[in-house]
């Protein structure tokens, strides 16, 4: 008989990025914009899943690392260390939702622009 796994934890972390302009989404935010001198990506992982407050495993933190920075929203640093893209700072305080609109476009272009760029460049 095959053991089953339960992903109760894993779709509450998936599910908490889908509302772009909910509170979990700009909390998330929040999380991504605390700078602590980490020494690692491994560090700083381990600091966000912990002020998520939820129990998951690296692979899910790195997935909701990644979610934020597919969208332009974040990106890594040299060390590999999240860093805040400066438009994700104007989500974070921007209340009304059609202005949190336009900067969440700028970033979904940006990052859009920027991976074109990255994939068009020949060695």
């Amino acid at each position: 008989m095959e053991k089953t796994k339960i992903y109760d934890s894993y779709w509450k972390l998936t599910l908490h990025n889908t509302n772009f302009f909910g509170t979990k989404f700009i909390d998330g935010l929040k999380i991504l914009s605390i700078r602590k001198k980490n020494k690692d990506f491994k560090e700083q992982q381990l600091f966000f899943r912990n002020e998520l407050k939820l129990k998951i495993n690296d692979i899910s933190i790195r997935k909701w690392i990644n979610q934020y920075t597919k969208l332009g929203l974040a990106y890594k640093d040299n060390n590999n260390c999240v860093i805040l893209n400066p438009i994700s700072y104007k989500i974070i305080k921007e209340e009304r939702i059609k202005l949190r609109k336009i900067y969440l476009s700028e970033a979904f272009y940006e990052a859009s622009f920027n991976q074109n760029n990255i994939k068009n460049i020949k060695f």
